[in-house]
């Protein structure tokens, strides 16, 4: 059996490099998006670094006023807080739909 291979760009960044991503963007801070997902900043950094890696681009500009999203950085941002959103928005629809069905945890 052939494997599919779907989402080959997204296949190689992690979801917590996203969310890395996605709260240093909006906290503009390493140190305040890591507070914010309970890592250390150290994290977000190496996270951030892996993406920056596969998409071969800085995503900030890194100096003491922070970190400053690059023209790419604001690129990749706007489509992963629509895709984020979506998604949220679907899980909260079936989370609220009633269930005829319970999930039972051995």
């Amino acid at each position: 059996m052939k494997l599919i291979q779907r989402y080959p760009a997204l296949r190689k960044a992690s979801l917590k490099s996203l969310q890395a991503f996605e709260s240093a963007y909006l906290h503009k801070s390493f140190a305040t998006a890591a507070q914010e997902l309970s890592v250390t900043a150290s994290a977000i950094s190496h996270a951030i670094l892996a993406l920056e890696s596969v998409l071969g681009v800085h995503l900030f500009d890194r100096g003491h006023k922070g970190a400053i999203p690059t023209d790419a950085g604001v690129q990749i941002y706007s489509v992963l807080k629509r895709s984020f959103s979506e998604i949220d928005m679907e899980m909260q629809s079936i989370i609220d739909q009633p269930s005829v069905q319970q999930l039972v945890t051995l």
